[in-house]
């Protein structure tokens, strides 16, 4: 039986790392915007922000 995995024990990125990702490259933008220089991120704290931001209502 799988273990569940600690949320301390996942990646953790900066903004700088998350902007120069090959993943989140068409986001770049909107991650340059959205995320803080001094935190640190994990890649499903990002998708969350990433699908939150895109779900918003154009104004």
């Amino acid at each position: 039986m799988a273990s569940k995995i600690d949320k301390k024990d996942e990646a953790q990125f900066t903004k700088e790392a998350l902007l120069k990702s090959k993943s989140f490259e068409k986001y770049k933008d909107l991650l340059n915007v959205i995320l803080e220089d001094d935190k640190y991120y994990t890649n499903a704290q990002v998708q969350k922000m990433i699908e939150k931001e895109m779900k918003r209502k154009v104004i």
